[in-house]
């Protein structure tokens, strides 16, 4: 499962919150699902594919391996997939612009 894409599931608001957010997002930047969740072991639930299975399935298809990301101090994905998310929004931003003219 090697070539399968690669999906970092990832809390975006620190240990310290009672309430946190939880991103799932692909390699290429997309985010395939976000969920508030009232704690990390609920988090890793609520964004993982066996419960939003038809979110994984609608962005990837069948061939995806998750990696979930478990630390105290909001790391995330890698800066390439940070980069790519970054490069994703500033595209649709964009084209919403343009659509407005």
């Amino acid at each position: 499962m090697s070539d399968a894409m690669k999906v970092y599931a990832f809390c975006n608001s620190g240990s310290g919150t009672e309430w946190q957010i939880w991103i799932a997002m692909a390699e290429t930047g997309q985010v395939i699902t976000q969920h508030c969740s009232s704690s990390r072991n609920w988090g890793i639930h609520d964004v993982g594919p066996e419960w939003k299975q038809e979110a994984y399935e609608k962005a990837l298809g069948e061939g995806f391996a998750v990696e979930y990301i478990i630390v105290d101090d909001r790391q995330g994905p890698p800066a390439e997939v940070v980069e790519a998310h970054r490069v994703l929004g500033a595209k649709a931003a964009a084209e919403r612009q343009e659509a407005t003219k």
